[in-house]
């Protein structure tokens, strides 16, 4: 069980900011082929040890008409994202490692409306501190597809006025980013973590939407996580749970 707290932008570009308490539940198990963890599902591609395929997650919050940037304009829903995650694990030693990960991720909201997809190709880079401790850090790009976009930063001729001129948002190159992170393990069963991601979007024309009130994202994420039952039965990996 995993129990975090953040503070994320209502969405990449608003000014505005939310703060949450999410609980987390997950589970672990490996075989030699497959592994299930909090980074998520993952399995080996052709026998191959440094290339590999997970389940990747995301989610984008709601948004209320009670949004500044987007007083009078449709509500929007909760969204899901879930795509597979292709992993290559360029350099890998027992106190540092080097991989790319190319996750695609597609939205569905909780009206099971499609709301377009998002792909994130990035480097990742962790390195271990000490024995209970390790950090990363990665750089990566975001694009995104016409459906995602015009959800987030269109602007129809019906909702625009003096000050929210019409809008619209193409495909393309969304944003680059910044993250890091730690993770200290206090007992085998108690770990706690830290994670922050800045991200940018005036490399990209979305910046130009009204809708944008930041090019800059900031995004802060605490958390513990406490592992309740363990089998004794173990298969040795390489991965952090």
């Amino acid at each position: 069980m995993a129990l975090g707290l953040a503070s994320i932008p209502q969405y990449m570009g608003s000014n505005e900011r939310q703060q949450l308490v999410l609980p987390l539940p997950y589970f672990v198990y490996r075989s030699e082929r497959l592994q299930v963890n909090r980074n998520g599902i993952r399995t080996k591609i052709f026998d191959i040890d440094n290339l590999s395929l997970d389940a990747s997650f995301g989610a984008g919050l709601s948004v209320s008409g009670n949004n500044k940037a987007r007083q009078g304009m449709p509500s929007l829903p909760f969204t899901f994202q879930l795509g597979p995650r292709l992993n290559w694990q360029i350099k890998e030693t027992s106190d540092q490692g080097l991989k790319f990960c190319l996750p695609l991720r597609w939205n569905v909201d909780t009206s099971l409306h499609y709301a377009g997809y998002l792909l994130e190709p990035q480097f990742l880079w962790n390195a271990k501190l000490s024995r209970s401790s390790r950090v990363g850090v990665g750089i990566g790009s975001t694009f995104t597809s016409q459906a995602f976009n015009d959800r987030y930063y269109t602007v129809t001729q019906k909702y625009a006025t003096s000050t929210r001129p019409r809008y619209q948002a193409g495909s393309g190159l969304h944003s680059i980013f910044l993250q890091s992170a730690i993770h200290y393990v206090y007992s085998p069963s108690l770990s706690m973590f830290a994670a922050m991601r800045y991200r940018n979007m005036n490399v990209s024309k979305l910046s130009q939407s009204p809708l944008v009130k930041t090019p800059h994202y900031l995004s802060v994420f605490l958390g513990m996580s406490y592992l309740f039952w363990a089998s004794d039965e173990k298969v040795l990996s390489n991965d952090e749970d």
